[in-house]
């Protein structure tokens, strides 16, 4: 992939394309970015990348607008 060109691509990520995000995001992490909170390992630098998906770049994974943490989330997880 070179250039923009992994903004066309459509449907869950590829391993292929988290990798190629992760370099372009560590390159230009001054851009703006939607981030929010990867329920896998709950890091909060996760990045849309198109329609409801979201990268994680700390555990190389992806994941639904619906499976991300939100603020509550967190906030009752000190409960648990």
């Amino acid at each position: 992939m070179t250039g923009n060109n992994f903004w066309l691509y459509d449907g869950e990520p590829t391993d292929e394309e988290i990798q190629a995000r992760k370099q372009w995001d560590s390159e230009n992490f001054d851009h703006l970015a939607v981030r929010a909170t990867c329920p896998f390992c709950g890091d909060i630098e996760a990045v849309w990348v198109r329609r409801q998906f979201y990268v994680c770049f700390n555990c190389d994974s992806s994941f639904t607008t619906n499976d991300r943490m939100t603020e509550d989330d967190l906030f009752w997880r000190n409960f648990e």
